[in-house]
């Protein structure tokens, strides 16, 4: 149990705390459909907890900052001011995640590909990073995204969204650990993420506005 805890919380720190961090990038034409995060929108989400507590945070656009000659979207938590780089291209939406803040994690922050909008359904990608865990050592931990949805509709909150994608992603370390799912989360295309489930907690969009 405490080999998967301390997996688990080395994935969980690699996704960015989906409850208060979206892993989106400002719209540009057709090249971010499923990333139509301006300077200037927000998106406002239900967080469920399995336990049945709700909070309610919203997600601001911050245009771009640059970082190694390249431009990162800015999206920040309105109360607690947390921001995330994300950005968009050829089909492709990265994040940028920091794990320094983890014991034997790596020190610089890693690009990770959440999305690809070129996969087919029942497709999937991996990414594999090394970290050094405490009593297990260094591990090769890979997450592996699949495509669950495609091009079909989904209703969240009575709310119909159409064209979404839903990416399920597991977390391993073979052999040792075997898949385990970590996060599942939908993307409506001209609207970006709209619901992200894990075993503890769902969250839901509730409304959001977009900045022509």
């Amino acid at each position: 149990m405490k080999v998967r805890w301390l997996l688990a919380a080395a994935v969980l720190a690699f996704s960015a705390c989906k409850k208060e961090k979206s892993e989106e990038r400002p719209y540009k034409g057709n090249v971010c459909d499923y990333a139509p995060y301006t300077n200037g929108s927000s998106f406002t989400f239900y967080n469920i907890s399995s336990t049945g507590d709700t909070t309610i945070y919203t997600l601001e656009g911050k245009g771009d900052s640059l970082l190694n000659g390249q431009a990162w979207a800015v999206l920040q938590e309105q109360i607690g001011g947390d921001k995330t780089l994300f950005r968009c291209g050829n089909v492709d939406y990265e994040q940028l995640a920091d794990f320094s803040f983890i014991p034997g994690g790596p020190a610089d922050p890693v690009r990770s590909v959440y999305l690809r909008e070129s996969v087919n359904l029942g497709g999937s990608w991996t990414e594999t990073i090394l970290v050094d865990l405490p009593v297990i050592g260094k591990v090769n931990l890979t997450l592996t995204n699949t495509i669950m949805q495609k091009g079909t509709s989904k209703t969240v909150l009575g709310q119909r969204f159409e064209n979404v994608i839903g990416v399920r992603t597991d977390f391993s370390v073979p052999p040792i650990l075997p898949a385990e799912t970590l996060v599942t989360r939908y993307y409506a295309k001209g609207v970006g993420m709209i619901q992200a489930d894990t075993d503890q907690d769902t969250a839901v969009i509730f409304s959001y506005s977009i900045p022509q």
